[in-house]
């Protein structure tokens, strides 16, 4: 953590006068070693030096700066809207000038950041419609085809099938050549629920054998799961207020945190890498540094799961880390207070009604 706040540090001083490219490499480098920069991110996209950056952007650029925010966990729209924008421009006047992983990784990222449901990003994905009707999927690997329906589905882009049915037939054509790895296959089982019970296109269903295989891959991802302390304590809530629940609930394919099985409710525990880290741009270093005070919004995973358990008619209670922590005592922070039992038992009646 010293390294890179030194590092973090340096960037602050200097980021006026650095190369785009040294840039775009820092925050590549920050998500690919899942460190925390948050002031990084903070004041490029309240400084001049991101629009300077993108007067003539590259698309492998693009696709590693909004990558490198999606797994930090950053979805700032001072970030993603002007990338979004540059990208859209890019497709148009020079769509060669994206590959194709290029261009899974960038709408992959802005799904991820949740960034998707703003007008800016819907005109990136359609204007990736043309592109991805007119390019050799033959240069499409396994993992940008997944990341590819994944971020469809997130986008909920039902009114634009073309692209589909050629990423659906390059997927199974890459599957019968053993090209997908657990995570693509999970990723492809969360496209045929969106296609299933949003989409509704039975044509774009795979087999049951490959969907079944899809979502063993998905389930296989649960296993290796850990119930949170976070998790706990509200299991012990619900407890005292003698409802009865089943800890990680399997619903199709989906891991519930908490199932409310005769009410069907998914009571979801929500921690930090359920958000995207939103804060205003300017803001101090205390301020950011402060987590209480992080304005977070909720992923594009996150989006999905919550449709698709509604598609199910299920209904799904968030308890939100930043909400629950405000209740705990100070002197015994895993202990049940009575604002905790207040605060859930009026989610639940809520989601009840």
């Amino acid at each position: 953590p010293e390294l890179w706040a030194d590092i973090e540090a340096a960037w602050l001083r200097r980021h006026r006068t650095l190369e785009p490219q040294a840039t775009v490499s820092l925050i590549w480098a920050v998500g690919t070693a899942g460190a925390t920069a948050l002031r990084l991110h903070s004041v490029l996209g309240s400084s001049d030096t991101l629009a300077r950056m993108l007067e003539c952007p590259s698309a492998q650029w693009l696709a590693n700066l909004s990558w490198g925010c999606a797994v930090s966990e950053v979805g700032l729209p001072s970030l993603f809207g002007p990338v979004c924008d540059a990208a859209a421009a890019l497709l148009r006047r020079s769509p060669k000038g994206f590959k194709l992983a290029e261009l899974s990784t960038l709408l992959w990222a802005v799904a991820t950041s949740g960034y998707h449901v703003h007008p800016r990003a819907k005109a990136v994905f359609e204007t990736a419609i043309d592109y991805l009707t007119r390019c050799d999927m033959g240069e499409c690997d396994g993992q940008s085809v997944c990341n590819l329906l994944w971020a469809w589905a997130v986008a909920d882009m039902r009114e634009h099938r073309a692209p589909l049915r050629q990423l659906h037939a390059h997927f199974l054509s890459l599957l019968q050549r053993g090209r997908l790895d657990r995570r693509g296959m999970s990723q492809a089982h969360q496209y045929q629920l969106w296609v299933q019970l949003e989409l509704k296109d039975e044509a774009l269903l795979f087999e049951p054998s490959i969907r079944r295989r899809c979502r063993e891959a998905m389930e296989l991802t649960h296993k290796s799961i850990t119930v949170s302390g976070f998790q706990q304590h509200v299991a012990r809530v619900l407890r005292e207020l003698d409802v009865s629940y089943q800890l990680e609930h399997n619903l199709h394919g989906y891991s519930v945190d908490l199932a409310l099985l005769s009410a069907r409710v998914a009571l979801e525990v929500d921690g930090p890498h359920h958000f995207m880290y939103n804060f205003a741009p300017g803001k101090d270093s205390q301020t950011i540094d402060n987590a209480k005070t992080k304005v977070v919004a909720v992923n594009g995973a996150s989006m999905l799961k919550e449709r698709i358990m509604s598609a199910l008619g299920w209904r799904t209670v968030s308890v939100p880390f930043f909400e629950f922590e405000l209740m705990q005592n100070p002197y015994d922070p895993t202990a049940v207070t009575a604002e905790h039992k207040r605060y859930l038992s009026a989610k639940l009646s809520a989601a009840k009604k």
